[in-house]
């Protein structure tokens, strides 16, 4: 698989990834908005909905992290040039990926039973919020580097697949003066008058 669609496929799936937190997003951002005590009963729904209604379509956010996770993990292994850079998006993108599956989907699978006290469903929904903006952080951080990596393998590729032409080296020009040939003056002289 070439490095650059590799890279293009690692920023497909931080861009779904990205899209899947801004739609929590706007059910967290509530617990900041109004009441805590009304906007809990409208996240724990919403948490109902996609960690068990939803079932099995909410199982390809896992899918796609997964994806992300060995397309990375296969983008460090591959990148001998840029190594670092590729262990720094590998982290950039387990640890939001490791904290959804550790903390964030147990909190609102927890939430969205509401089986809690009212104040330990605002906690959570706290909790899951506060999660969530640290992984839009991360994963826009993940994405942007992807970007960059994928413009400078481009712009690297480009250079070298072109060949550039050898110099071209001017012609010298002999710079002595030409002589006209005696015979050819007396004729134009001629013609002249």
């Amino acid at each position: 698989m070439k490095s650059v669609t590799l890279e293009k496929l690692l920023i497909a799936c931080g861009g779904f990834l990205l899209g899947v937190l801004w739609m929590d997003l706007l059910f967290d951002t509530y617990i900041f908005r109004t009441a805590p005590a009304s906007a809990v009963v409208t996240i724990a729904s919403y948490y109902r909905h996609v960690t068990t209604v939803a079932a099995p379509l909410n199982r390809v956010i896992g899918g796609i992290m997964l994806v992300t996770i060995a397309a990375a993990v296969y983008q460090v292994i591959r990148r001998r040039d840029a190594r670092r850079v590729a262990i720094v998006g590998l982290l950039l993108a387990t640890v939001p990926i490791g904290l959804a599956a550790l903390r964030i989907v147990p909190n609102a699978v927890d939430l969205g039973t509401q089986t809690a006290s009212p104040t330990e469903q605002i906690t959570l929904a706290r909790t899951i919020a506060f999660d969530h903006l640290l992984c839009v952080v991360l994963v826009t951080a993940f994405v942007l580097l992807q970007i960059i990596g994928s413009r400078t393998r481009d712009q690297g590729l480009g250079t070298k697949s072109r060949r550039t032409p050898p110099l071209v080296q001017p012609r010298t020009v002999d710079r002595q003066p030409r002589t006209v040939p005696t015979s050819s003056l007396s004729r134009l002289a001629s013609e002249s008058v």
